[in-house]
């Protein structure tokens, strides 16, 4: 007993001493660790990292440690997922200042005496209808979604983009 015990003390500060050094190193290039991994094996890396990454088809445990889950192996996903993430974000921003600028400007013609209530209802609609259209910007439009269904065609291999899409997935399809 008193043999296992210290076998399991010396692979637990094995363990840890590898994973500073891991984390160490990685965060001395940029501050932030993302893994992805698959496997029982990639489940403790997974557990350190500040972002990790699971593919769908791998092990549950490596599922269970991941903060993202793609529901295959496409990695393209996960690159697909952050640029659109990077970009909603940007238009909401985008879509507050606005919204706040519009109300700022009526507010101060109000408080000035030169706008009425119809006025502030009248531009509050507005804001909020381009607002809206603004946000459909992220909306793919039918020409990206083919291109996308004939990259992933063309990637597993079948010979049209509705057997790629059926077999594969939406593109962006990430469960967090």
């Amino acid at each position: 007993v008193e043999e296992e015990e210290k076998t399991t003390n010396n692979n637990n500060t094995m363990w840890n001493c590898c994973c500073c050094i891991f984390k160490s190193c990685c965060r001395r290039r940029r501050g932030a660790v993302m893994m992805c991994g698959d496997g029982v094996n990639d489940a403790p890396s997974l557990a350190l990292a500040d972002i990790s990454v699971a593919m769908g088809e791998g092990a549950a445990l490596a599922m269970e440690n991941s903060d993202v889950t793609l529901m295959d192996s496409n990695l393209e996903k996960l690159v697909f997922s952050l640029t659109m993430g990077r970009r909603v974000v940007r238009i909401i921003v985008v879509n507050i200042v606005f919204s706040l600028t519009i109300k700022a400007v009526v507010m101060g013609f109000a408080f000035a005496g030169r706008a009425s209530l119809w006025a502030a209802i009248i531009s509050d609609v507005g804001a909020m209808l381009i607002v809206t259209l603004n946000s459909m910007r992220l909306l793919p439009s039918s020409k990206k979604v083919k291109n996308i269904q004939a990259s992933l065609s063309s990637i597993a291999g079948t010979g049209t983009p509705a057997a790629a899409s059926a077999g594969v997935g939406d593109v962006g399809e990430v469960v967090v």
